[in-house]
């Protein structure tokens, strides 16, 4: 940690409030608050941390706001990531976005970001509805984009939504395998919390087999959010190039 943000920590720990930084230029004033932000999150600082999602929330701009975003999305702040994405949906410079110098970081390391920023662009959504009181022969079809809100308010039409399949890349890559022989059989290795379709995923890999022989591997997909079945199509590939 820079003596700076230290110092700017202590000052916050004692007065309830962050220093000013006039002195400071645009681009370190957020350099800063990002700092302020992850030392918030390492030492449980609730409050200091949504006063910095704050400030970085208001300063977004086409340049930064790829580095907000991955920065949002690795320290769990669910408001900056809501504005950030808002921002990227609203504003009319995607193409200034992908070109940004923090986008490819973001595509690399963050790719779950993208499939909330896909569903949240999408305002409207395919579906068939079965003509009613319309005059149209009841076994015809018409197929529409029609806002959700709309096709609520038709009592007369009968609708069936057709869903989108979510799809992401989530790259757990496990290094020093000989340092997990220790581990037991049942004993797992938990990846990092991803996001897909709106829920909450982790991967657990057991070195040893989850039951059975010692002699196997075991890989499942947990869902954290929500306790219910799903329909879920894997394709795994082992580093000797192997489909699993």
């Amino acid at each position: 940690m820079k003596p700076a943000i230290f110092k700017a920590l202590l000052h916050f720990m004692y007065t309830d409030s962050l220093p000013s930084m006039d002195s400071l230029s645009d681009d370190e004033n957020k350099e800063a608050i990002k700092h302020l932000l992850v030392a918030a999150d390492r030492y449980d600082m609730e409050r200091m941390k949504l006063m910095c999602e704050s400030i970085l929330a208001r300063s977004l701009d086409v340049d930064c706001v790829a580095d907000t975003l991955a920065l949002a999305d690795q320290y769990h702040c669910n408001k900056l990531k809501d504005a950030c994405i808002e921002f990227i949906n609203s504003s009319n410079t995607v193409a200034d976005v992908q070109a940004s110098r923090g986008y490819p970081h973001l595509k690399r390391a963050h790719p779950s970001v993208f499939v909330e920023i896909w569903e949240r662009t999408t305002k409207s959504r395919k579906i068939y509805l079965r003509c009613g009181k319309l005059g149209f022969p009841q076994t015809s079809l018409l197929a529409a984009s029609v806002p959700i809100a709309t096709h609520r308010a038709l009592d007369s039409l009968s609708t069936r939504s057709i869903p989108e399949a979510s799809r992401a890349t989530h790259v757990f890559k496990v290094a020093g395998y000989r340092l997990q022989k220790g581990l037991d059989q049942g004993e797992f290795v938990r990846s990092a919390t991803f996001s897909v379709g709106g829920f909450d995923w982790c991967v657990r890999y057991y070195p040893h087999g989850h039951k059975g022989g010692r002699d196997q591997v075991s890989v499942y997909l947990e869902l954290q959010s929500m306790k219910r079945w799903l329909n879920i199509y894997l394709r795994l590939q082992t580093g000797m190039g192997w489909n699993v």
